[in-house]
């Protein structure tokens, strides 16, 4: 489903969601809609944030809580489309979060075979760093919000997990 590419808000930290921040105009062009439109959706009480931007996905939210389904069927469904979108770009990024953290692991489970202990956990830093690299072209192309560089050690999250799993 073609969407308009999204103005590039903040990189949020690591472990949270991407914010889908828009102002007024681009909020009518998603919905279609006229910019008065989007000033009486404001009046109603359509969430906004102090610097006059808009989180999309809030407003989707509101926009499906508060129009009724009668009158307001075509808002309705592009809101629909709008998150079922929205949903589809936040699984590329946690899937591209996980890739990281996959390769991150895996690169210092193998310098641990190889006998290079030492330096086991900045190759997996590097490797995850590169792994974000290597994928963001892909989120930008999406929805112009790249993930942001890892943190250290991000790959030991990786590392629980298969830990847990073989404990079980």
């Amino acid at each position: 489903m073609p969407r308009h590419p999204l103005p590039p808000p903040p990189l949020p930290p690591w472990g949270q969601p991407a914010p889908h921040l828009v102002d007024k105009a681009r909020l009518a062009l998603e919905f279609e809609v006229g910019p008065p439109a989007v000033s009486g959706w404001a009046k109603k009480g359509m969430p906004a944030r102090d610097d006059g931007l808009h989180d999309l996905g809030e407003v989707v939210a509101w926009v499906l809580r508060t129009f009724d389904p009668l009158n307001g069927h075509r808002t309705r469904a592009t809101a629909y489309d709008i998150q079922r979108w929205l949903y589809q770009v936040s699984r590329e990024r946690m899937n591209a979060k996980l890739a990281a953290e996959d390769a991150g692991a895996a690169a210092y489970e193998a310098a641990h075979r190889l006998g290079f202990a030492g330096c086991a956990e900045s190759l997996a830093d590097m490797v995850a760093g590169a792994m974000v690299e290597r994928l963001n072209p892909d989120l930008v192309g999406e929805a112009a919000i790249p993930l942001p560089p890892p943190p250290p050690g991000v790959w030991r999250v990786r590392l629980a997990v298969e830990e847990r799993a073989t404990a079980e």
